[in-house]
């Protein structure tokens, strides 16, 4: 049945491992490289289609953007109406008078404003502004008058708080328990670099 010599099917099996091994060769050294060419091309693909999808889901929102940067110029623009401008001192004045006249707060004296270096970015047209005023109250009436002040303007911190009892000698019987305060407050203020 089998009519080959030893010689032939040496030849035939020296032919099919050659054939195997160049098949290997060109699987691994062709097929293989274009493959991973083939791997990288799909991932770029992907890649760009996820860029794609992103860009049109931004597009898709541009109007919530739009409504949302104007929304907040609105609120920027309405807190910005309740800064100081202009004269400061009687900004001051005014607004401490008006907070007083609900509390039983006596203020004796109002510290002109000072420029003060504060941390805020660069390029916003906004500057720091500390004064310092001083007066009597009762206690309680003075921590309400103090919380109004801070609640009054999301612009407003205290930096600095001093209290004492009045001195007998200067207060009369019925104000002995009043107490002597000095506050430093400092506050944003939207106007040019200038003098206050």
């Amino acid at each position: 049945m089998n009519k080959w010599t030893a010689e032939q099917r040496n030849q035939i099996i020296l032919l099919a491992i050659g054939t195997a091994g160049v098949a290997v060769l060109i699987w691994f050294g062709l097929i293989g490289s274009l493959q991973a060419s083939i791997q990288a091309q799909r991932n770029k693909i992907a890649l760009g289609e996820s860029k794609v999808k992103l860009t049109k889901a931004g597009i898709s929102k541009e109007e919530q953007f739009k409504e949302e940067i104007e929304t907040g110029q609105r609120q920027l623009l309405e807190l910005e109406g309740k800064m100081p401008q202009g004269d400061i001192y009687r900004w001051v004045i005014n607004s401490l008078l008006e907070i007083e006249s609900g509390h039983d707060v006596n203020i004796v004296d109002f510290g002109p404003p000072q420029n003060v270096e504060l941390l805020v970015p660069p390029k916003v047209p906004y500057r720091a502004v500390s004064y310092s005023i001083t007066g009597t109250a009762y206690y309680r009436n003075f921590g309400s008058f103090v919380a109004e002040l801070e609640n009054s303007s999301p612009f407003i911190r205290l930096k600095g708080l001093t209290l004492q009892s009045v001195a007998p000698g200067l207060a009369s019987p019925a104000a002995l328990e009043r107490l002597a305060f000095r506050l430093d407050f400092i506050t944003l203020v939207k106007s040019a670099p200038s003098g206050p």
